[in-house]
C-alpha cells in the first residue's frame, strides 16, 4: 500500500484535525515529482531540482509534519 494512502487512511479513520493540510502537501508533492519525471523523460537535467525536492521534504515534511501526527496516531493506538 502507498504510505501516502495509508497516512491519510488512518488520519480519515481516526478524525485527525491536520488530515486535508497534510493530504494537500501529499497531493503538492506527488505533483512536483510527477513534472521532474516529465522533464526527465524529455531529457531534462532535473538532477538538482529533484535534490531540492527530497531535502525540502526531508527537513519540512517527514521530520516536522509527519512528527507531528505521531502523539495523535499512538493515543489510537497505532504504533
Amino acid at each position: 500500500m502507498n504510505h501516502f494512502v495509508l497516512e491519510e487512511e488512518l488520519f480519515l479513520r481516526f478524525g485527525y484535525e491536520e488530515n486535508a493540510a497534510h493530504k494537500a502537501e501529499h497531493d503538492g508533492f506527488t505533483a512536483k515529482v510527477m513534472q521532474l519525471l516529465l522533464q526527465y523523460e524529455k531529457g531534462e537535467n532535473v538532477g538538482m531540482d529533484t535534490m531540492e525536492l527530497l531535502k525540502s521534504w526531508l527537513q519540512h515534511h517527514i521530520l516536522k509534519v509527519d512528527r507531528a501526527y505521531v502523539p495523535f496516531l499512538k493515543a489510537h493506538g497505532v504504533a
